[in-house]
């Protein structure tokens, strides 16, 4: 699926739409804090799932990874530092490129 690399969050998130195609029912909720909540909690479901990476030199396989789900637009996952610390994540902001090695 199309994700974006977030840095600021500290857990993952998965569009909703797409944790209910995979057939998937909320463990749990967490009652989350974003820009656009404030200071008033967002309750959300929480999901297990199982997460694969793929490159054709490399793979990162996390078998059980909790996700919160989320109502995206245009993307449908968020990365967090969740994932990221299984990773070496390299931003370049000078030249706009970035690496992702596991």
């Amino acid at each position: 699926i199309r994700a974006l690399i977030d840095t600021g969050a500290s857990r993952t998130c998965i569009d909703l739409q797409i944790l209910e195609n995979l057939g998937l029912i909320a463990v749990d909720q967490v009652s989350i804090f974003t820009s656009s909540t404030g200071t008033t909690p967002h309750v959300c479901g929480l999901f297990e799932v199982g997460l694969t990476f793929r490159h054709p030199k490399s793979e990162l396989r996390i078998d059980s990874l909790p996700v919160i789900e989320a109502h995206l637009s245009g993307i449908m996952a968020l990365i967090g530092r969740d994932v990221l610390e299984n990773c070496l994540f390299v931003y370049d902001g000078q030249s706009g490129h970035f690496s992702l090695a596991f």
